[in-house]
């Protein structure tokens, strides 16, 4: 036994990870009250903080649901791409940072060192673990992908600006995903993924907005209890799928139009600074380029008079 972390207690074996991990052979185990890490020595150093933030996800998104999974997560943290692409077995595409299998109470993680500097890494394990509780939540019931997604992605606050610019496009461009398009599968490729993953959360986030936080809740009650999305729908908003779906593509294509785009807060401080670094940095190069021409034999300083003088001219 040895001491990780202030919260818990954590102990350290050797297990071998056959047939699920057929390329980590040999991991260490760290566990906390409802995860239990497989990492390599490699990333050793982040486990405890990796479990620390889970757990803190854990209590998160169960608070909010009122239900925790009894059974604890078991989370394998990769520390190569060979690894968690054996772990795959190519069913995922590379750029794939995490991945959460509920029926197996499973969590797949890339190691933070293999990942693009602009990825969250608090975020991925929040959005992984959300789908696992989401899925002990509704049991047997399936809910749309999107609705997975949009939850999760709900949970662990992943917006960014480029966000309003992929869905903004894709509506100026009338090239959104319907949402009906979105309950079983995402698209494979990243730039279309992300497409279906902004959706998803905007979906989310009309839901709350329109019909209120408890609404969402009280959704994914009804979806378990009944296993209807239709019914479920009926029961807690007051209009069916269908009519949802509907209304949730006007309401979008009409928030991310050519003129909400181009007059949304955000994007015109944007626009401002840009501008102004534009015309700061044409301003500074036009002069820099000025004093270069200048002939500095013609000009010479006279520390009697304190001024400078040319030819031509005088300035005092």
């Amino acid at each position: 036994m040895m001491l990780l972390s202030n919260r818990w207690k954590s102990l350290i074996s050797f297990v071998v990870l056959i047939p699920i991990v057929p390329l980590l052979a040999i991991a260490s185990t760290l566990s906390s009250p409802h995860f239990v890490l497989e990492f390599e020595q490699a990333d050793a150093s982040l486990a405890s903080r990796i479990l620390d933030y889970s757990e803190r996800s854990f209590e998160q998104v169960s608070g909010q649901l009122g239900h925790a999974p009894t059974k604890k997560i078991r989370m394998v943290l990769c520390s190569s791409a060979e690894t968690f692409n054996g772990m795959t077995k190519g069913k995922f595409p590379e750029w794939s940072a995490a991945f959460a299998i509920p029926s197996e109470n499973l969590i797949i993680l890339k190691s933070p060192r293999l990942l693009k500097r602009n990825v969250n890494f608090t975020e991925v394990i929040t959005h992984e673990v959300t789908h696992i509780i989401l899925h002990s939540f509704v049991g047997k019931a399936r809910i749309p992908r999107w609705l997975d997604e949009g939850f999760a992605m709900y949970q662990s606050r992943e917006w960014r600006i480029g966000n309003s610019w992929i869905v903004g496009r894709a509506a100026l461009s009338n090239s959104l995903h319907d949402l009906g398009d979105l309950e079983v599968a995402f698209p494979r490729s990243e730039d279309e993924a992300n497409l279906a993953y902004t959706e998803s959360f905007l979906a989310v986030a009309y839901i709350i907005q329109q019909f209120g936080k408890q609404a969402l809740i009280k959704l994914l009650q009804e979806v378990e209890s009944s296993g209807d999305m239709e019914q479920a729908m009926r029961k807690t908003m007051g209009i069916g799928y269908e009519r949802f779906k509907r209304d949730w593509m006007e309401y979008t294509k009409s928030r991310f139009s050519i003129t909400s785009f181009i007059f949304s807060p955000g994007i015109v401080w944007s626009t401002i600074i840009v501008l102004f670094v534009i015309v700061f940095i044409t301003k500074h190069q036009r002069n820099r380029r000025r004093l270069l021409t200048m002939d500095r034999n013609d000009f010479s300083f006279y520390e009697d008079d304190d001024v400078w003088s040319s030819t031509d001219e005088h300035w005092e």
